[in-house]
């Protein structure tokens, strides 16, 4: 199988902060967004919400637990996990629009003329709006509340599941400069005696209120999430309070704090620099940090793995990291690198050496291979193949996909599928291993033809013939067969996989065929040539000729390593 740099998926559009000023970002219930103008890149467990946004004038994008509403031009559009949801039914009058405010299950819009609409789930009150609040300052959609500063002495009013009495603000509660509301608590910075005074106030999470770090600056903004709050400075410095396993580190100095979002249990905020870093649930509790002067194009990826090659070392997130992290940076900048579904193998300066999921039989390099040249990996297998054009398999064998059925001469092709090989030597195709779907059973009347190459899916196969026609057997979907009408002159590189396959053409158009279950044949659309395609096991990843990688499919383990696209 033709394997080239299989890639992480990635979370952030750098290139997309490039080239316009970032507007807005997001962290919501275990998914957020960053956008510019006229394009927006969510990222996370999304549940069926889109993951481009493409709109005029977008000014901001808001999300909750399971919806997201984007304001663009004088128009908020709004998203959920079926269309019946009643977090898109936004208000006929939703215009002349102010501020767009979003909790877990409800949203609002602060009109220009101080006018509120809420819309959303009704069941806690926090729609329904007081009719008495004029002259609204800010207005914040909280988790199951929502509040706002209003009036000439700048009071506080909440309403939703919990109210002013629930927070039991003290009398006289006014002249509030900043607020933030999380779930079950309210902070503000008030003025108390011309001396600006944070305070928190909450229904039981007491580690918001008794935590409050006593050395803030200047604060200029407030933020808040469940459990924690946070709070910025006119020196673009922040500190965190509140509850620790929310995974945002507290009472910790960031610094060069550009904008900010919290959302449900993840922090997420640009730095002055462009760099962007997550922390909580957004991230998968790991710190996920994209400085964008160190990120290359470089990445391989496995089933559960992935690694990004940075400036001068590769960083690896989720299943086997460390494993994959120690074999990768030792080697040196020539060696060559083979992803498997849960493993790597690499060949440095002659030597061949793999890792991963341990104790699994493609550890157990054997005796006997002598100067490979090339390694092919299928699920649980390997093969080498030699200076001298001879193979070696090992790993499991349970479908005999590591005894090879004759002697082969003089290998030309030689590919690997998901538990089966085929090669191309001085008598023609062969292949052996699992045949469940006919993948090893190679047709006869294509032994009498000029058969030039060979490639090997997870349960398909096919050769490339002299006259330019290709021929497939095995599992092949119906749409699978639409890319066998694509001349060979025509394409560039062909990838196959467990039950789906990508082709790059000439021109530099990427297009992927056969099972869809995660997104994986869609490909994005994009404003320059492919100049790479990379197939993963269901998730694919391009390389654009402005060195842009966009990746879609499969994002199950988003939690761990979100990215999307650079």
């Amino acid at each position: 199988m033709k394997k080239l740099l299989l890639l992480l998926s990635v979370m952030f559009s750098l290139s997309l902060m490039a080239e316009i000023k970032v507007l807005s970002i997001n962290g919501g219930g275990g998914y957020g967004c960053i956008a510019n103008e006229k394009k927006g890149i969510c990222y996370g467990n999304l549940t069926n919400l889109p993951k481009n946004l493409a709109f005029e004038n977008i000014k901001n994008i808001e999300g909750g637990y399971r919806h997201l509403c984007v304001h663009h031009g004088d128009e908020v559009t709004c998203y959920a996990r079926n269309n019946n949801n009643p977090n898109t039914q936004i208000p006929a009058k939703a215009s002349n629009i102010k501020k767009l405010t979003v909790g877990i299950s409800h949203s609002c819009i602060l009109r220009n003329d101080d006018k509120i609409e809420c819309w959303g789930e009704p069941n806690n009150n926090q729609i329904k709006v007081p009719t008495d609040l004029k002259n609204i300052h800010d207005f914040v959609a909280g988790s199951y509340t929502s509040c706002a500063v209003f009036g000439e002495e700048r009071e506080l009013r909440c309403f939703g599941e919990y109210n002013n009495r629930t927070f039991r603000f003290p009398e006289n509660f006014k002249h509030i400069q900043k607020m933030a509301v999380g779930y079950q608590f309210v902070c503000v910075l008030r003025k108390v005696e011309n001396e600006n005074k944070m305070e928190c106030y909450s229904r039981r999470n007491q580690n918001v209120v008794n935590n409050i770090p006593k050395d803030l600056g200047e604060i200029v903004s407030l933020h808040a999430g469940y459990y924690v709050a946070c709070a910025k400075d006119v020196k673009n410095n922040m500190k965190c309070w509140g509850n620790a396993n929310q995974g945002v580190p507290l009472n910790t100095l960031f610094k060069n704090v550009g904008k900010v979002s919290m959302q449900g249990q993840g922090l997420c905020y640009m730095t002055l620099e462009g760099d962007l870093k997550c922390h909580g649930v957004v991230s998968g509790y790991t710190p996920l940090i994209l400085n964008k002067q160190d990120i290359t194009k470089k990445s391989y990826s496995t089933q559960n793995g992935t690694c990004l090659k940075l400036k001068d070392k590769y960083k690896c997130v989720g299943l086997y990291r460390d494993q994959f992290s120690k074999h990768l940076n030792k080697l040196s900048s020539q060696a060559q690198i083979f992803p498997g579904t849960q493993n790597i193998c690499s060949l440095d300066n002659g030597k061949l050496e793999c890792s991963g999921r341990p104790n699994t039989p493609i550890l157990r390099i054997p005796e006997g291979i002598v100067d490979p040249v090339k390694v092919e990996m299928g699920v649980s297998h390997a093969c080498s193949i030699s200076k001298n054009k001879k193979i070696k398999c090992w790993g499991n064998n349970n479908l005999g996909q590591i005894r090879i059925p004759r002697d082969l001469g003089n290998v030309a092709k030689f590919s690997s599928g998901a538990n089966h090989n085929c090669a191309l030597d001085e008598i023609g195709p062969i292949c052996w291993g699992s045949n469940n779907f006919g993948e090893s059973r190679v047709p006869r009347d294509i032994y009498k033809k000029n058969v030039i190459d060979i490639f090997s899916g997870g349960s398909s196969s096919c050769a490339l013939l002299k006259n330019g026609e290709y021929r497939c057997w095995g599992q092949i979907t119906e749409d699978e067969v639409d890319f066998i009408n694509f001349h060979s002159e025509n394409i560039q590189q062909l990838d196959m996989r467990i039950k789906y396959t990508c082709l790059l053409t000439k021109e530099g158009e990427a297009k992927c065929f056969g099972e869809n279950n995660n997104e994986q044949i869609n490909v994005p659309k994009i404003n320059s040539k492919v100049k790479q395609l990379s197939v993963g096991f269901d998730h694919s990843c391009l390389v654009t000729e402005k060195d842009q990688l966009k990746c879609w499919g499969s994002n199950v383990n988003s939690k761990k390593n979100i990215i999307h696209e650079f």
